[in-house]
Parts: structure tokens; C-alpha cells; sequence
């Protein structure tokens, strides 16, 4: 009935705990998807919540993820792919793509601590949506 008390050090606690209890990340998209599950990304509302997972290979940086949102988003089901694989900074990015076909300005916020991925995040964002781009003016 009452709410917790709820501060930055209970907000740290429970990211730390959610990033100790995942496995491994997948090398690639499961079949038939993983029921929402992300080792470093979690979503609240339009909020991606990224934890650095300080690697730069990362299996769940592969091309693999990125196709896997853009066929949701180029199919308008870029929210079953994020029940379906779980939140990833490409579903943020393929909605921000299919928007931009749409209208003229989208934006992205990107904030966090030094060290905390931003840049990595923002480099990936940036690729894909350039990827995307480029091929969308090939087929035109």
C-alpha cells in the first residue's frame, strides 16, 4: 500500500542486483524470441535504461540484433520485438527510424555518468540509423 522509499542508492541497488542475476548474453536473437530478457537493457515507458557491459564485442551488438528490429519496425511490431527480445538501444533506434519516415525531427537523449557508454551507444545509434538510411536510398 505504501510506496518504497525510493532514492538513487535504491535505484543503483536494484540495477546492480537485475545486471548480477542475467546470463550470459545470446550470441544472436533466440527463435521464437526470449520473453523480453536483456542481460545489460531494461525499459521503462520510452526510457532505455543501458548498463556498460565494458566489452566491446558484445553479442548483442551483432548485425543479427539489428535485423531483428528492423524487420519488427519495417512491419510496424517494433513493440512485440521488444516483448518478444527485450529492450535494445536498436528497437529505440529502428522506432526513431520508422518516426523519421514519417516526420521531419525526431530526438534521442542520451545521458549518463562518464564512463557509462554513451559515446558506444550514440556510435551504434548513429551506424544503424546511417545503415538503414543508405539502404533506403539504394532501393529508391
Amino acid at each position: 500500500d505504501e510506496l518504497p522509499e525510493f532514492t538513487d542508492g535504491i535505484v543503483l541497488a536494484n540495477i546492480r542486483e537485475y545486471y548480477e542475476r542475467v546470463p550470459e548474453a545470446p550470441k544472436e536473437p533466440p527463435a521464437g524470441g526470449s520473453t523480453g530478457w536483456s542481460p545489460i537493457f531494461t525499459q521503462v515507458g520510452p526510457i532505455l535504461i543501458a548498463l556498460n557491459p565494458f566489452v566491446n564485442n558484445f553479442p548483442m551488438y551483432e548485425r543479427c540484433w539489428q535485423d531483428v528490429y528492423h524487420k519488427a519496425g519495417s512491419a510496424g511490431a517494433i513493440q512485440t520485438a521488444w516483448r518478444t527480445f527485450g529492450p535494445h538501444c536498436f528497437g529505440t533506434i529502428e522506432q526513431v527510424y520508422q518516426e523519421l519516415k514519417r516526420a521531419s525531427q525526431q530526438s534521442v537523449v542520451i545521458c549518463g555518468e562518464s564512463g557509462a557508454g554513451k559515446t558506444f551507444t550514440n556510435k551504434l545509434m548513429l551506424d544503424y540509423l546511417l545503415d538503414k538510411g543508405q539502404a533506403l536510398e539504394r532501393s529508391v
